[in-house]
């Protein structure tokens, strides 16, 4: 799994004094006497009792609170703990929807660049630092071509073990290298492409250039792992802000998750039945009306933005 930058569930920002419950672990009961002291909304305690029992206070509350308390860290108006719930749900879903698709654009690059690494650099090409931007710079698949490194872990797939059984050599072809190394891995490795590399495959994505490329697996990597990990998209501030052309950047906020959605439509609207995708956003937005979608960077015409015209 690649690593995970800044992938907090609460606001950094949070007074002090709304952390004290942290200090000391409180039972099921105590958390939602606590809650109800700070004037959050609890019709049915049995339902919050079941849904604190399967999802930690930590994860639920202090994720998804954002916005609704006031300095003294009571809860604004009449917000109730089923609100939260259904921002919770709302949340699972979309990450669900985006994990999805960006699995999509992942398996899309790791065959483009597979197929065309290999056919100009041979298929063990990516051991020759030459054949990469910098060629002082060793790139990150190279560095695992020693015999102990990539390739003989003990969960090898099936089609390692046949290739170290059968090939004298001990590297893997890339074309099937590529089929094992993570997301993360695969955009370091066309991050380190030459540029007339970069740009051939990215020619095949529209007129943007390999910069826009590079930058859209860089957030997608982070993006996909907040999802892998069942964290929080709902409000969040992402770490790695999204390259847009001007006319992007004039209507949404690059480090908000609706700008990734942009980039991911242009690489996708081509290739795949990108409009289903936002029909099933659609879909959820409509299911969870307590989710505020201008949170996460959405215009008001997000729609409009989104579906490819036909």
């Amino acid at each position: 799994m690649d690593s995970i930058e800044n992938l907090e569930i609460f606001d950094e920002h949070e007074d002090a004094s709304c952390l004290e419950s942290l200090e000391k672990a409180l039972t099921i009961e105590e958390q939602i006497e606590n809650l109800k002291e700070k004037n959050l909304q609890i019709y049915d305690e049995n339902f919050a009792k079941d849904i604190l029992g399967k999802i930690s206070y930590y994860r639920l509350i202090k994720a998804f609170s954002l916005t609704f308390k006031n300095k003294n860290c009571s809860y604004n108006g009449n917000i109730s703990f089923r609100q939260l719930v259904n921002l919770y749900k709302f949340n699972a879903d979309f990450c669900s929807l985006i994990f999805r698709k960006i699995g999509e654009i992942e398996i899309i690059f790791r065959c483009k660049i597979g197929n065309y690494f290999s056919l100009k650099y041979k298929t063990l090409g990516y051991l020759d630092n030459d054949n990469f931007l910098w060629a002082d710079e060793t790139s990150e698949i190279a560095k695992r071509k020693e015999p102990n490194g990539l390739f003989n872990r003990r969960n090898n797939p099936p089609f390692v073990n046949l290739f170290l059984t059968n090939y004298k050599e001990r590297e893997l072809p890339l074309y099937a290298m590529m089929e094992i190394i993570s997301f993360g891995t695969l955009s370091k490795f066309y991050k380190h492409m030459k540029n007339e590399d970069k740009s051939f495959i990215a020619k095949e994505f529209g007129d943007l250039g390999y910069r826009y490329i590079e930058n859209w697996l860089h957030n997608l990597t982070y993006v996909r792992n907040v999802c892998a990990h069942h964290s929080r998209l709902y409000n969040l501030t992402m770490a790695i802000p999204v390259k847009l052309p001007k006319e992007g950047k004039n209507i949404v906020e690059c480090n908000r998750i609706f700008a990734t959605l942009l980039a991911m439509k242009n690489i996708l609207c081509n290739i795949t039945e990108w409009n289903g995708f936002v029909d099933d956003l659609v879909l959820i937005s409509k299911k969870y009306p307590d989710a505020k979608l201008d949170t996460m960077g959405f215009p008001i015409n997000w729609k409009s933005l989104l579906y490819v015209k036909k």
